[in-house]
């Protein structure tokens, strides 16, 4: 393969990743809206479809950094930066690409984190409310044993002084 070739194979791989990423930003945009909804079925079912997106994203990245590696090689460089645009026009939108790629992936982060402290804080106060069902039932627990104990129990009163 000849140096435009393997670019125009870069700037394809590139072009699937956006893709794939602006398809897992969805999915994270509406992971924030089932965390808010309190509706888990579809979170689980969204974090499922993320992962098939993130392992096509894993065969992407593999596929493209091939490539890389052969273009630096082909080339003698160490980095697209010592390759010079005019002599490679296509070389300017991959860079554009891989630009719009970091963004996307800044946004994604951005959001997962967010995602995520919001899944923490509806877990920790999950976790308080079971302590309070829990302790609420063991108190009432001791008070029906204290009244089953006491029921039917007839108070008497003893006088332990003496009379003189």
């Amino acid at each position: 393969m000849n140096e435009k070739e393997i670019l125009d194979g870069l700037l394809q791989k590139a072009s699937e990743k956006e893709e794939a990423l602006k398809k897992l930003l969805q999915l994270t945009m509406a992971q924030e809206h089932f965390i808010k909804e309190k509706d888990m079925n579809r979170l689980n079912q969204a974090i499922e479809e993320k992962k098939k997106i993130i392992e096509e994203i894993d065969s992407i990245d593999i596929a493209f950094l091939s490539s890389y590696q052969a273009l630096k090689k082909k080339l003698n460089v160490q980095s697209l930066e010592e390759i010079d645009p005019r002599q490679f026009p296509p070389l300017k939108d991959l860079k554009i690409s891989i630009q719009q790629i970091m963004r996307l992936l800044r946004q994604i982060d951005a959001l997962d984190q967010k995602n995520r402290k919001e899944l923490e804080e509806d877990f920790a106060a999950l976790k308080e409310e079971m302590k309070e069902v829990l302790f609420q039932k063991k108190s009432q627990k001791v008070a029906s044993i204290y009244r089953q104990k006491y029921v039917g129990g007839e108070g008497a009163f003893i006088d332990n002084k003496r009379k003189k």
